[in-house]
């Protein structure tokens, strides 16, 4: 039978880039089988290291500071893609925002699945205000995408606001006179075409 100073491992000096042999009596107590089982791992040399996806941000960005933790929050929901978290300056108590973690400016640069996650996720907070002792008449989910759409932070974000009677939010709407079908069937031509198309949806 060998003797256990004869079953040595090896290991990989990174600095030299070679593999080195390691007495076995530097690792007491362990049997020759197990030895020789760490001796053909280590002769493959270093394993790779797979580094955690990191999330994108942009430095400028509150909602990115939120989401890293630097900046002040009150967390209602987080998962791998999206944060919620309450609005510092509520139209309603209960107010709060959906956003994706990584930084995109607008929606188009929102990936689809992300994007469908957000609205997933406004649905079920939606969901959490009416049954919670907020009062809760009505439900708005909001998107400004684009600061004359009203956006005023660029990271896209869903608002989801609690409604009651007499709350003091309302948008102000100028309706066109209605067009007619066939300007209505090219507007649709003119959409749909763009559907198929990179960017486009």
């Amino acid at each position: 039978e060998r003797s256990r100073e004869r079953s040595h491992g090896r290991y990989h000096d990174a600095r030299e880039g070679v593999n080195r042999s390691m007495p076995a009596t530097l690792c007491p107590g362990r049997s020759l089988e197990w030895e020789d089982r760490r001796r053909t791992r280590l002769d493959r040399g270093p394993r790779p290291i797979y580094a955690a996806p990191m999330t994108v941000k942009d430095k400028s960005c509150i909602f990115c500071a939120i989401v890293s933790g630097e900046a002040p929050r009150s967390v209602v929901h987080e998962d791998d893609t999206t944060l919620a978290f309450m609005d510092i300056l509520p139209v309603t108590p209960g107010h709060l925002l959906v956003v994706p973690k990584d930084h995109a400016a607008l929606l188009a640069e929102v990936p689809e699945a992300t994007g469908a996650r957000m609205m997933e996720v406004a649905m079920r907070c939606a969901a959490a205000l009416r049954s919670s002792p907020l009062l809760t008449e009505g439900i708005n989910l909001f998107l400004a995408d684009g600061e004359v759409a009203g956006q005023e932070i660029p990271h896209a974000h869903i608002h989801v606001l609690p409604r009651f009677a007499d709350d003091g939010f309302g948008l102000s709407i100028r309706y066109e006179p209605p067009p007619a079908r066939e300007r209505l069937d090219e507007y649709a031509e003119l959409i749909r075409s763009e559907l198929g198309r990179p960017g486009g949806g």
